[in-house]
């Protein structure tokens, strides 16, 4: 009897690895296809109001999907907690990544984006919440080395596909990535 639980654990723990193998493909498949559709609508708009319908709408499809199990109670602290780190993501990192739109094509954006994971790692080392191992280390300089030499071409010849200032949406859009760094590390708590 102990074996049929066994493989019932193993059975549970592959379908929960599928589970979440599959979310994240389609979060990703999801952001991809909003940073399009991003570049695309961003001049006929502002980044702000661009920001604003993003949120409307991720808040319409929470909202669908898990109705008011999304209201969960907790401590009075928690929440302003929350509160001032929604704000600071919504306000900082939405916004700045909408404004990179306006001199970065998509394809660029996701570049820098995809540093996101580098600087969590190097930001929370020191303070001891993470720690490096050679393996993650070497990983994690492996994919720079994999989006510089994505990257530098577009920056070379200046084939964004955007207006005359891709330095601005750089600044733009490595801000974003920072304050997305930042805004993992204050969010574990």
């Amino acid at each position: 009897m102990p074996v049929q639980s066994a493989d019932a654990a193993a059975d549970a723990s592959a379908r929960a690895s599928a589970s979440a193998a599959l979310a994240a493909t389609v979060a990703c498949l999801c952001f991809g296809a909003s940073v399009v559709v991003t570049r695309y609508v961003v001049p006929q708009t502002t980044p702000l109001v661009l920001a604003c319908l993003r949120y409307m709408i991720a808040t319409v499809c929470m909202l669908a999907v898990l109705g008011r199990s999304i209201f969960t109670p907790m401590p009075a602290r928690d929440r302003w907690h929350i509160a001032l780190l929604g704000v600071r993501f919504f306000d900082v990192i939405a916004l700045r990544f909408s404004a990179s739109m306006m001199h970065l094509s998509s394809a660029t954006a996701v570049l820098v984006v995809a540093t996101n994971p580098l600087l969590p790692l190097a930001l929370s080392a020191p303070r001891g919440t993470e720690r490096l191992s050679a393996c993650a280390v070497a990983g994690q300089l492996l994919a720079l080395t994999g989006i510089v030499l994505a990257w530098l071409p577009l920056a070379l010849t200046d084939a964004t596909g955007a207006d005359a200032n891709p330095w601005m949406g750089d600044a733009e859009v490595a801000t974003t990535v920072l304050c997305g760094a930042t805004h993992h590390m204050w969010s574990r708590s």
